[in-house]
């Protein structure tokens, strides 16, 4: 059915943009082995095009409450307000020097992605791997980026000690961020922190100034150093997701409890591909180092 469905929207593709272009669907394995269907829609000549994300028109075209009709409609809607096409030069840009002044750190789970680590560089974090993506675009309408692979680096001439330096220099300059939980709460209710609950109060969020795969943050231990002298204790780290990770006083906590939550928060409220673990981790204040907590 998948198969017939596919096909069926590819067609009518073709006839509502009424340009010469191939329509393919391939497969997308996403962090942590997430497979995605994905429509490619390539002009003639171009070298860069959008990669649009289908799973859910799929489902609902065959649990009926959309149509092949509509569903082309919003396809075609992406398709035509993506900036993609701008790119298409930048393989063009892409040189050593490019790349090194924009390669960044992601942080990923180690095992679900083992696969996959077997292609790309990386380096171990306890039970996580920091792996490299180089920024293409980055603006308001959003940031494009390209994992780096061995081949990639082959491809460029860059070592490994070339592409990590550049990377962690890199991605603290892009700046993270430490705010509490009631502080973001607050935010979204529009009240004043002060009036959140006193338990979100001495909850931390500790992410990037995108928000978005902050978790490299573990990364700089200075940012837990200082979080940890100004409570004057150790911290337990919480993996929040692939975008950031939530810092709180291990003092009074049980880590079983905290293991158990972690557990099922990614079980029920994060998407399969943004899940960074489920590990809890302990920043020791006086130790000034990181530890998995078993």
């Amino acid at each position: 059915m998948k198969a017939e469905i596919l096909k069926k929207i590819g067609n009518a593709i073709v006839n509502e943009i009424g340009e010469e272009c191939t329509i393919s669907f391939p497969e997308v394995t996403k962090n942590n082995g997430s497979v995605m269907q994905a429509v490619v829609i390539r002009r003639v000549g171009s070298t860069v095009c959008p990669r649009i994300y289908i799973d859910r028109l799929l489902n609902e075209i065959e649990s009926g409450c959309n149509s092949i009709h509509d569903a082309v409609a919003e396809i075609i809607a992406v398709y035509r307000n993506s900036d993609a096409w701008k790119l298409s030069g930048i393989t063009e840009k892409l040189n050593k020097e490019f790349i090194l002044k924009n390669v960044v750190y992601q942080l990923v789970n180690t095992e679900r992605n083992i696969e996959r680590l077997c292609d790309i560089p990386h380096k171990d974090f306890f039970d996580l791997s920091a792996i490299y993506n180089v920024i293409v675009c980055d603006d308001r309408n959003g940031t494009a980026s390209i994992p780096i692979s061995h081949k990639f680096c082959d491809c460029y001439g860059i070592s490994a000690d070339e592409l990590d330096l550049a990377a962690r220099k890199n991605t603290k300059e892009k700046g993270f961020c430490v705010t509490t939980i009631a502080e973001v709460m607050a935010e979204i209710a529009g009240i004043p922190a002060r009036e959140s609950c006193n338990e979100c109060q001495t909850m931390f969020i500790l992410t990037n100034k995108a928000r978005c795969k902050g978790a490299a943050v573990m990364l700089y231990g200075e940012y837990f150093e200082e979080l940890a002298g100004k409570l004057k204790s150790d911290l337990y780290i919480i993996p929040s997701s692939i975008h950031e990770v939530i810092a709180v006083p291990a003092t009074g906590l049980s880590p079983d409890g905290i293991i158990k939550m972690v557990s099922e928060v990614n079980e029920n409220e994060v998407d399969d591909e943004e899940i960074l673990g489920y590990s809890i981790y302990k920043y020791d204040l006086e130790a000034k180092k990181f530890e998995i907590v078993k």
